[in-house]
């Protein structure tokens, strides 16, 4: 059985910065051992939580074109 078609359109990218932290001490300096940088934002997340689900998320420029020329919604 193949995965259901979803067309995800995220009009709202943005650059997602992770720090990861050997521990968390409270009122004092805490170093980050290492920092990630990524795409995120509603869309992006979405499509990395639904591959998790094996669903094939993907963005179809011409579908995302078309939605939004529609009057009728």
């Amino acid at each position: 059985m193949s995965s259901p078609l979803i067309v995800v359109a995220g009009p709202n990218p943005a650059l997602q910065t992770t720090l990861i932290f050997d521990r968390l001490h409270v009122d004092e300096v805490n170093r980050a051992l290492t920092v990630h940088s990524d795409a995120g934002g509603n869309g992006t997340n979405f499509c990395r939580a639904s591959a998790c689900y094996r669903t094939n998320p993907h963005f179809c420029r011409t579908t995302f074109v078309y939605l939004c020329r529609r009057r009728d919604w």
